[in-house]
């Protein structure tokens, strides 16, 4: 199976991902892995790093083929992960993968584009609901994506 990255640039690519993973459908987040690319040199100065460098991977497992999928998420301006909840399972049933004009502060005067990711169809990036309320909400915002499918 060919697992080279993919990128996510314009809704073809988003069109593409959901239809190979069947829209997150029957799937679980498995790991994660955050970079925020910020380091303390030798010196004792904070270095800043690049936009780039807030990277999120994230591997999802479904009950259909592909297996494995995994997401980067690159720019990464706000991620909530749902934990354990008491009283629902987290698993998928749908996602929620657009595109966003105006939603990140404009550079130069161009809008900033976003890619938002999350775990619910109706998710509205604009009303983020509370981080602790039950059912809970995953979600990405970050300014690119790209993805592969796993090995299985």
């Amino acid at each position: 199976m060919n697992n080279e990255w993919k990128n996510v640039a314009d809704q073809q690519g988003i069109e593409d991902l959901m239809k190979t993973f069947g829209g997150f459908h029957d799937s679980c987040i498995t790991s994660l892995s955050y970079e925020s690319g910020l380091f303390v040199d030798p010196q004792g100065a904070m270095g800043m790093g690049t936009p780039e460098g807030f990277t999120l991977l994230m591997v999802f497992h479904s009950q259909w083929h592909p297996r494995a999928v995994e997401l980067c998420f690159s720019g990464v301006r706000s991620f909530h992960i749902v934990g354990l909840q008491d009283n629902y399972m987290n698993d998928i049933y749908d996602a929620y993968l657009a595109f966003h004009e105006g939603l990140l502060p404009s550079r130069y005067g161009a809008p900033a584009k976003a890619i938002v990711w999350a775990d619910w169809a109706e998710f509205d990036p604009t009303h983020i609901p509370n981080p602790l309320e039950e059912p809970g909400t995953s979600y990405v915002i970050a300014s690119a994506l790209q993805w592969r499918v796993l090995e299985e």
